[in-house]
Protein backbone atom coordinates (compact mmCIF):
# COMPACT_ATOMS: atom_id res chain seq x y z
CA UNK A 1 0.00 0.00 0.00
CA UNK A 2 2.80 2.30 0.67
CA UNK A 3 4.48 1.54 -2.10
CA UNK A 4 1.36 2.29 -3.95
CA UNK A 5 0.84 5.73 -2.77
CA UNK A 6 4.73 6.66 -3.33
CA UNK A 7 4.48 5.63 -6.61
CA UNK A 8 1.58 8.16 -7.40
CA UNK A 9 3.12 10.73 -5.01
CA UNK A 10 0.85 10.78 -2.49
CA UNK A 11 1.54 10.75 1.23
CA UNK A 12 0.15 8.49 3.75
CA UNK A 13 -1.25 11.32 5.46
CA UNK A 14 -2.94 12.90 3.05
CA UNK A 15 -4.85 9.34 1.78
CA UNK A 16 -5.91 8.70 5.30
CA UNK A 17 -6.97 12.37 5.64
CA UNK A 18 -9.07 11.87 1.87
CA UNK A 19 -10.26 8.61 3.13
CA UNK A 20 -11.50 10.14 6.90
CA UNK A 21 -13.35 12.95 4.66
CA UNK A 22 -15.28 10.13 2.93
CA UNK A 23 -16.35 8.66 6.44
CA UNK A 24 -17.20 12.27 8.26
CA UNK A 25 -18.07 15.73 7.52
CA UNK A 26 -15.28 18.37 8.28
CA UNK A 27 -17.71 19.63 11.11
CA UNK A 28 -17.82 16.39 12.32
CA UNK A 29 -13.70 16.35 11.88
CA UNK A 30 -13.73 19.59 13.55
CA UNK A 31 -15.11 17.89 16.26
CA UNK A 32 -12.92 15.29 16.94
CA UNK A 33 -9.91 17.53 16.29
CA UNK A 34 -11.29 20.22 19.47
CA UNK A 35 -12.14 17.30 21.67
CA UNK A 36 -8.57 15.57 21.04
CA UNK A 37 -6.59 19.08 21.51
CA UNK A 38 -8.54 19.65 24.36
CA UNK A 39 -7.81 16.17 26.15
CA UNK A 40 -4.08 16.66 25.41
CA UNK A 41 -3.61 19.89 26.83
CA UNK A 42 -5.58 18.20 30.21
CA UNK A 43 -3.04 15.43 29.84
CA UNK A 44 -0.24 17.50 29.66
CA UNK A 45 -1.39 20.10 32.30
CA UNK A 46 -1.46 16.94 34.75
CA UNK A 47 1.71 15.68 33.67
CA UNK A 48 3.57 18.99 34.71
CA UNK A 49 3.81 17.93 38.32
CA UNK A 50 6.53 16.03 40.18
CA UNK A 51 6.53 12.50 39.17
CA UNK A 52 4.88 12.45 35.32
CA UNK A 53 5.86 9.85 33.20
CA UNK A 54 8.57 11.92 30.64
CA UNK A 55 7.58 12.81 27.17
CA UNK A 56 9.73 9.84 25.45
CA UNK A 57 7.89 7.29 27.79
CA UNK A 58 4.58 8.39 26.66
CA UNK A 59 2.54 6.04 23.70
CA UNK A 60 3.81 6.93 20.24
CA UNK A 61 0.29 7.88 19.87
CA UNK A 62 0.26 10.70 21.67
CA UNK A 63 3.58 11.83 20.38
CA UNK A 64 2.07 11.87 17.44
CA UNK A 65 -0.83 13.39 18.32
CA UNK A 66 1.02 15.99 19.98
CA UNK A 67 3.10 16.65 16.57
CA UNK A 68 -0.62 16.40 14.94
CA UNK A 69 -2.52 19.12 16.66
CA UNK A 70 0.45 21.52 18.34
CA UNK A 71 3.24 20.79 15.99
CA UNK A 72 5.71 20.22 18.88
CA UNK A 73 6.04 19.25 22.48
CA UNK A 74 6.77 23.05 23.74
CA UNK A 75 3.66 24.31 22.12
CA UNK A 76 1.04 21.79 23.91
CA UNK A 77 3.44 22.39 27.41
CA UNK A 78 2.49 25.72 26.86
CA UNK A 79 -1.25 25.45 26.11
CA UNK A 80 -1.60 23.64 29.31
CA UNK A 81 0.95 25.89 31.55
CA UNK A 82 -1.73 28.52 30.51
CA UNK A 83 -4.67 26.86 31.22
CA UNK A 84 -2.78 25.88 35.23
CA UNK A 85 -2.28 29.61 35.65
CA UNK A 86 -5.79 30.92 34.50
CA UNK A 87 -6.83 28.43 37.55
CA UNK A 88 -5.98 31.23 39.95
CA UNK A 89 -8.48 33.67 38.54
CA UNK A 90 -11.51 32.95 40.13
CA UNK A 91 -13.91 34.84 37.77
CA UNK A 92 -12.02 32.59 34.68
CA UNK A 93 -13.24 29.65 36.58
CA UNK A 94 -16.42 30.94 37.53
CA UNK A 95 -16.90 31.25 33.95
CA UNK A 96 -15.81 27.31 33.32
CA UNK A 97 -18.50 26.20 35.65
CA UNK A 98 -21.42 28.38 34.27
CA UNK A 99 -20.35 26.52 30.89
CA UNK A 100 -20.47 23.30 32.44
CA UNK A 101 -24.07 23.80 33.46
CA UNK A 102 -24.96 24.93 30.33
CA UNK A 103 -23.56 21.60 28.96
CA UNK A 104 -26.37 19.56 30.94
CA UNK A 105 -24.07 17.46 32.91
CA UNK A 106 -23.31 19.34 35.73
CA UNK A 107 -25.34 22.03 38.34
CA UNK A 108 -23.31 25.14 39.23
CA UNK A 109 -25.34 27.34 42.43
CA UNK A 110 -24.71 29.28 44.81
CA UNK A 111 -20.51 29.24 43.87
CA UNK A 112 -20.73 25.72 44.17
CA UNK A 113 -20.25 23.37 40.88
CA UNK A 114 -21.70 19.48 40.98
CA UNK A 115 -21.70 16.45 38.45
CA UNK A 116 -21.40 13.06 38.64
CA UNK A 117 -17.76 11.55 37.78
CA UNK A 118 -18.94 9.65 34.69
CA UNK A 119 -19.61 13.09 33.34
CA UNK A 120 -16.16 14.91 33.70
CA UNK A 121 -15.29 14.41 29.94
CA UNK A 122 -17.77 15.94 28.75
CA UNK A 123 -17.05 19.58 30.82
CA UNK A 124 -14.76 21.94 30.37
CA UNK A 125 -10.95 21.81 30.31
CA UNK A 126 -10.78 23.76 33.71
CA UNK A 127 -13.10 21.69 35.18
CA UNK A 128 -11.16 18.10 34.10
CA UNK A 129 -8.05 20.00 35.20
CA UNK A 130 -9.57 21.01 38.86
CA UNK A 131 -10.93 17.38 38.94
CA UNK A 132 -7.25 15.86 37.89
CA UNK A 133 -5.36 17.75 40.71
CA UNK A 134 -7.81 16.23 42.70
CA UNK A 135 -6.55 12.76 42.07
CA UNK A 136 -3.02 13.92 41.76
CA UNK A 137 -3.40 14.63 45.86
CA UNK A 138 -5.72 11.99 46.81
CA UNK A 139 -5.41 8.56 44.96
CA UNK A 140 -8.63 6.75 43.72
CA UNK A 141 -10.52 10.32 43.97
CA UNK A 142 -11.65 9.86 39.98
CA UNK A 143 -13.31 6.57 41.09
CA UNK A 144 -15.93 8.26 43.25
CA UNK A 145 -18.97 8.91 42.34
CA UNK A 146 -20.36 12.12 42.82
CA UNK A 147 -18.14 15.72 42.59
CA UNK A 148 -18.49 18.79 44.47
CA UNK A 149 -16.12 22.05 43.91
CA UNK A 150 -16.52 25.16 45.70
CA UNK A 151 -17.42 27.34 46.88
CA UNK A 152 -14.42 27.89 48.72
CA UNK A 153 -11.73 28.16 45.95
CA UNK A 154 -9.66 25.51 45.87
CA UNK A 155 -11.67 22.90 47.68
CA UNK A 156 -13.11 19.62 45.96
CA UNK A 157 -15.22 17.07 47.63
CA UNK A 158 -15.89 14.06 45.86
CA UNK A 159 -18.78 11.64 47.42
CA UNK A 160 -18.37 7.65 47.77
CA UNK A 161 -21.51 5.80 47.68
CA UNK A 162 -23.71 2.81 47.52
CA UNK A 163 -26.58 1.78 45.41
CA UNK A 164 -25.38 4.42 43.20
CA UNK A 165 -27.80 2.67 40.28
CA UNK A 166 -30.98 3.18 43.00
CA UNK A 167 -33.07 5.90 43.06
CA UNK A 168 -31.80 7.19 46.29
CA UNK A 169 -28.31 6.80 46.23
CA UNK A 170 -26.44 6.36 49.78
CA UNK A 171 -23.60 8.50 50.80
CA UNK A 172 -21.19 6.50 53.00
CA UNK A 173 -17.83 8.95 52.88
CA UNK A 174 -16.87 12.36 51.96
CA UNK A 175 -13.32 12.90 50.76
CA UNK A 176 -12.34 16.94 50.91
CA UNK A 177 -9.45 17.95 49.23
CA UNK A 178 -7.65 21.46 49.30
CA UNK A 179 -5.65 22.01 46.69
CA UNK A 180 -3.41 24.59 47.66
CA UNK A 181 -2.41 23.11 50.93
CA UNK A 182 -2.55 19.00 49.09
CA UNK A 183 -3.92 17.87 51.84
CA UNK A 184 -7.04 15.83 51.89
CA UNK A 185 -9.22 14.33 54.61
CA UNK A 186 -11.58 11.80 54.49
CA UNK A 187 -15.05 11.42 56.56
CA UNK A 188 -17.06 8.80 56.71
CA UNK A 189 -20.95 8.83 58.04
CA UNK A 190 -22.99 7.31 60.79
CA UNK A 191 -26.02 4.47 59.42
CA UNK A 192 -28.13 7.52 60.35
CA UNK A 193 -26.44 10.30 57.86
CA UNK A 194 -26.05 7.66 55.47
CA UNK A 195 -29.73 6.84 54.64
CA UNK A 196 -30.88 9.90 55.18
CA UNK A 197 -29.61 13.47 54.56
CA UNK A 198 -27.01 12.51 52.01
CA UNK A 199 -29.45 10.47 49.94
CA UNK A 200 -31.68 13.73 49.70
CA UNK A 201 -28.59 15.68 49.22
CA UNK A 202 -27.85 13.29 45.89
CA UNK A 203 -31.44 13.37 44.92
CA UNK A 204 -30.78 17.32 44.52
CA UNK A 205 -28.20 16.69 42.37
CA UNK A 206 -30.09 13.96 39.66
CA UNK A 207 -32.96 16.44 39.28
CA UNK A 208 -34.92 15.40 42.96
CA UNK A 209 -37.64 13.24 40.16
CA UNK A 210 -38.26 10.84 42.84
CA UNK A 211 -37.47 11.63 46.50
CA UNK A 212 -39.33 14.81 48.41
CA UNK A 213 -36.82 17.80 49.42
CA UNK A 214 -36.48 19.63 52.28
CA UNK A 215 -38.90 23.13 51.78
CA UNK A 216 -36.84 25.93 50.69
CA UNK A 217 -35.16 23.57 47.78
CA UNK A 218 -32.08 21.23 47.33
CA UNK A 219 -29.77 21.40 50.89
CA UNK A 220 -26.32 22.44 50.68
CA UNK A 221 -23.37 20.22 52.78
CA UNK A 222 -24.40 21.50 55.77
CA UNK A 223 -27.59 20.63 55.51
CA UNK A 224 -26.39 17.21 57.21
CA UNK A 225 -22.98 17.54 58.95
Amino acid sequence: MRAALKRKGVTVGRALAACAREIVDDAQLKVAADARREDLIVHFALTLFPGALKYGSLPASIQRDVRTFFGSLANVVDAAKSELHSLRDRAVLERAYVEAAESGFATYEDGTLRFMSGNLEHLPVKVRIVAGCAEIVHQGFSLLEFVEIGPEQGVVRGFECTMVESALPRVCALIEIDLARSKSRRRTFDRKCSTLSPAIWIAAILGCKSSPLPTGGCWNLASWT
